[in-house]
């Protein structure tokens, strides 16, 4: 048995749980972290003049349009 079949089925070790579930947390704030980061150079390449084109070429993506989709996700999701 795996340990998430153990701790589906109300056994396993709590410590083990709470770890995990921390870890969990902990990626999650970095995650956050990064997009953070990602939207707010995003928009410091725009002010300095650099195309969606690049911009995209730059984060892996295939079209201009990938990357101001992306800015404009990070913009919803993080809200501030």
């Amino acid at each position: 048995m795996n340990v998430n079949e153990t701790l589906t089925n109300g056994g396993g070790d709590v410590s083990a749980m709470t770890d995990a579930l921390d870890a969990l947390a902990e990626i999650h704030d970095r995650r956050r972290e990064v997009d953070r980061l990602e939207r707010d150079r995003i928009a410091a390449a725009r002010a300095a003049g650099a195309p969606w084109g690049r911009i995209a070429e730059t984060l892996g993506m295939r079209t201009r349009q990938a990357a101001e989709q992306r800015y404009s996700r990070l913009n919803e999701a993080l809200g501030d």
